[in-house]
């Protein structure tokens, strides 16, 4: 990925870069399999830490969340590059702005659910495929994916 045009940053709930993350998170996780505005968000959006890459125009091009499970332990969910950018290596910094994240807030290991067809992706970056997931709206399997910081 070129660094040029492109930043990362964390958001809150508040900030208006989140609300055009949530934008991005719907259009590429939740509405090609028809699911309502609203099924991108759950109960721990103020609780978690957001990530979002932002072009020089303003236009949020990725975005994903961090939340903590428990002391030293992390999830990540809702990755989502938008179709324009995808294969050009944002998953990867988005995926390492998170990392480092959860390492400045005292983490050691964070988890995360894969899509199946993803799992190369993040087996490629570290993380260790450690048994089946959850199937999402009844056909999108996924795998439970770990990875220790450090």
């Amino acid at each position: 990925m070129s660094d040029v045009g492109r930043k990362m940053r964390c958001i809150m709930p508040n900030d208006h870069e989140y609300r055009k993350g949530l934008h991005l998170r719907y259009q590429i996780l939740r509405q090609p399999w028809g699911q309502p505005v609203g099924s991108e968000l759950d109960e721990i959006e103020s609780e978690s830490w957001h990530k979002v890459i932002i072009t020089e125009q303003g236009e949020v091009v990725g975005s994903g969340r961090l939340h903590r499970v428990d002391t030293y332990t992390g999830q990540i969910r809702y990755m989502a590059i938008a179709e324009s950018c995808q294969g050009q290596g944002l998953g990867r910094v988005l995926l390492a702005g998170l990392e480092q994240q959860a390492v400045e807030l005292g983490m050691n290991e964070v988890m995360l659910q894969s899509r199946e067809n993803q799992t190369g992706f993040y087996v490629k970056l570290g993380y260790q495929d450690v048994g089946a997931g959850h199937t999402l709206f009844g056909s999108i399997a996924h795998r439970k994916m770990v990875k220790v910081l450090g």
